[in-house]
């Protein structure tokens, strides 16, 4: 896994695990209720008085924990009582950005429904969009795309030290490649994302696909979508001029120079 895959899957890792939470005892807090998904106690706590802000060590709100566990019924019955939906934790995850790594899709649209800015990032640069189509999240690809949202806005990922400059401003298609989710391509290309859409340092899908070593089946539909084969793509960092030559290098060509076998077999028909 690079750099930039290992910053983002630890920062899911960590709110993750910390959302699931312990199984609530008699003395439970609202949090451990919420993720015990204990709607009853959750009521009577909240009548009684209990914070729906109350955080965890990371930050995480009930909201979150109970988006992360796509429980409808707990969302609404938290945002009854005014919790806030644009509560951020230390890595910036708001309960939508949660939800839709999570492929919650019913909370997303409840959240949405009540106002939550899907254009929110968090600190690895990513918005709703962003996260959906990095997890694979294919039914919360089609609510946001419903809703409007730019299919090809780059994303920030990731800030300046973090990761390969090839990956800094990928579009959601691109980010579902990065991630070998091909299921989010397929419904990113049906839905109109740009198949040749680039990177900031002009890398397309097609491109990452091969940087990224990504199985066949997502060269196949790269290619099926009408990605350019001949586009050239640089290295940016790590290679000298004589490995991608002044103006970079085609699909096959850095297929064939970084062995990608598989890849540059679907590339040239072999």
């Amino acid at each position: 896994m690079n750099a930039i895959r290992g910053a983002v899957a630890l920062t899911m890792a960590l709110w993750i695990g910390a959302c699931a939470g312990p199984e609530v005892d008699d003395a439970g807090s609202l949090s451990d209720v919420v993720a015990a998904g204990d709607t009853t106690r959750a009521q009577a706590l909240l009548e009684a008085g209990a914070d729906p802000e109350e955080r965890s060590n990371l930050g995480f709100t009930p909201l979150m924990r109970t988006a992360n566990r796509a429980d409808e019924q707990m969302v609404r019955l938290l945002l009854d009582a005014e919790a806030d939906l644009n509560a951020t934790d230390l890595a910036g995850m708001t309960a939508l950005l949660i939800a839709a790594r999570a492929d919650a899709t019913e909370v997303v649209v409840v959240l949405l429904d009540h106002g939550a800015d899907p254009l929110h990032r968090s600190k690895v640069g990513m918005d709703a969009l962003s996260h959906a189509a990095d997890a694979g999240a294919v039914g919360v690809i089609d609510v946001l795309a419903d809703l409007g949202l730019d299919l090809d806005a780059p994303s920030g990922v990731i800030s300046k030290g973090h990761g390969h400059p090839r990956d800094i401003g990928s579009t959601p298609l691109g980010l579902a490649v990065r991630a070998r989710q091909a299921e989010a391509v397929a419904r990113l290309l049906q839905r109109g994302g740009d198949v040749d859409g680039r990177s900031s340092s002009g890398s397309t899908p097609l491109l990452q696909a091969v940087y990224h070593n990504a199985p066949p089946e997502i060269v196949r539909l790269l290619l099926d979508g009408g990605a350019d084969p001949e586009i050239k793509g640089r290295c940016d960092a790590g290679c000298s001029e004589e490995i991608s030559g002044s103006e970079g290098l085609t699909a096959a060509e850095w297929a064939r120079v970084l062995r990608r076998d598989e890849v540059l077999a679907v590339l040239t028909g072999d």
